[in-house]
């Protein structure tokens, strides 16, 4: 298992963009130029390294720099920087940085992130999902549950990061 992990984390090494972002294969955002979304990717990516007990690593690293340079004034993310935000961008991205909580310009951004999250739950943003989705023809689709799942994940894991004990928080597996 170690060896697959070691490997899994230099493809991940390889990978990473030169701003330190990751793409991913099969989320984009139409308002990127070519459709990518590095804040979803980066997001996912740092997750993994967060439950992998990574964080301390130089990708990592980047990565976080990367995505704290990517939040809106609004305290929120789209697909890039400047992109306008979204619920499901903003609690992958919230999510990620909670394993960098420690972090004053890590722990500021979650504090907007998941506010910004809490007005959106409270005024029904959640019920509209964005596209986010991207097929191989360009065909978007948005998923009415991301927005939901994705924004329970992010604050229940900052009230575990709040409360010092995100045994709460993670997912069985973890």
């Amino acid at each position: 298992m170690s060896q697959a992990i070691d490997r899994g984390l230099a493809y991940l090494t390889a990978t990473q963009g030169g701003d330190g972002s990751w793409l991913p294969l099969w989320f984009g955002n139409q308002s990127v130029p070519d459709h990518v979304n590095p804040v979803y990717g980066t997001s996912r990516v740092l997750a993994a390294y967060r439950d992998l007990d990574q964080c301390e690593s130089g990708p990592a690293g980047r990565g976080v720099t990367m995505l704290l340079s990517a939040q809106n004034a609004d305290g929120g993310w789209g697909g890039a920087q400047g992109i306008a935000s979204s619920v499901e961008e903003t609690a992958v991205a919230v999510d990620a940085l909670t394993g960098w909580a420690a972090r004053r310009d890590a722990a500021e951004a979650i504090r907007r992130g998941a506010a910004l999250l809490a007005d959106w739950i409270q005024a029904g943003a959640i019920d509209r999902p964005s596209p986010i989705g991207l097929y191989f023809t360009k065909l978007w689709y948005s998923e009415r549950l991301y927005p939901i799942l994705w924004s329970l994940e992010a604050l229940g894991r900052v009230l575990g990061v709040i409360e010092g004990d995100s045994r709460e928080t993670d997912s069985p597996g973890r």
